[in-house]
């Protein structure tokens, strides 16, 4: 069993005077991790919590052995640009497509020229390469989709957060995306430790992954089939 690479232990969370999370220890291995659960069930927070980007109650989160985040959000600088995080409903600045894609390497100081060869050959990857001169204005939801997980792929991290990625995608871009995942921890893959949170239990069924459950905030003992 490898080392966890992120870890939380005790970490409790409310949202409007509500307790959404409740998590006495949970850790994230290499390989890809599908926390399953309903709308409501926390699964958001989870990923928000782990990456640094939520204020927590108590507990505290560890990204290898360093404390990563404790209390107050965000987790620092230096330490989040270890992670990506893929989000439900993403948000794009004005321009392409290509510019969008690129902008996190722009902000790791990487010169045009790498920058435009990497985002380049992610959309390409994901069967996005048509849509990189159009404005990311212009794209449908199932194409932002798409095209945000291409912008936190691009980057290369340790560790990749994804929220709901196959939600509001029609049936060529589910695959694409599963595709994407049945590479996740193999030899080769740029991000070697991947959490993915979805209401969708199909998905999990479909790839080689650990699984696990949220109902109300806690997690659920997994079941006897709960690995494939």
């Amino acid at each position: 069993m490898s080392a966890p690479v992120v870890r939380l232990e005790g970490v409790r969370l409310s949202r409007g005077g509500r307790r959404v999370l409740e998590l006495p220890e949970l850790s994230f291995e290499p390989g890809l991790t599908v926390v399953e659960g309903e709308n409501g069930s926390g699964k958001t927070s989870l990923l928000l919590a782990a990456a640094g980007l939520l204020d927590l109650d108590s507990g505290a989160v560890w990204l290898d052995d360093t404390l990563f985040h404790r209390g107050r959000a965000p987790a620092p600088r230096a330490l989040r640009l270890r992670l990506a995080i893929a989000f439900q409903d993403p948000v794009f600045f004005s321009g392409s497509v290509l510019r969008n894609v690129a902008f996190g390497l722009r902000c790791r100081g990487l010169p045009a020229g790498e920058r435009r060869r990497r985002a380049l050959a992610v959309l390409g990857d994901l069967g996005l390469s048509a849509l990189a001169a159009r404005p990311a204005s212009r794209l449908s939801v199932g194409e932002k989709k798409l095209a945000d997980l291409a912008r936190a792929r691009v980057l290369e991290p340790e560790v990749l957060f994804l929220d709901e990625p196959t939600a509001s995608l029609d049936e060529n871009g589910s695959r694409r995306v599963e595709e994407f995942l049945k590479g996740c921890g193999g030899e080769g893959c740029k991000a070697c430790t991947v959490v993915l949170v979805t209401h969708d239990a199909g998905l999990a069924g479909r790839l080689s992954c650990r699984r696990l459950r949220l109902e109300g905030g806690r997690l659920k003992q997994p079941g006897p089939d709960s690995s494939v």
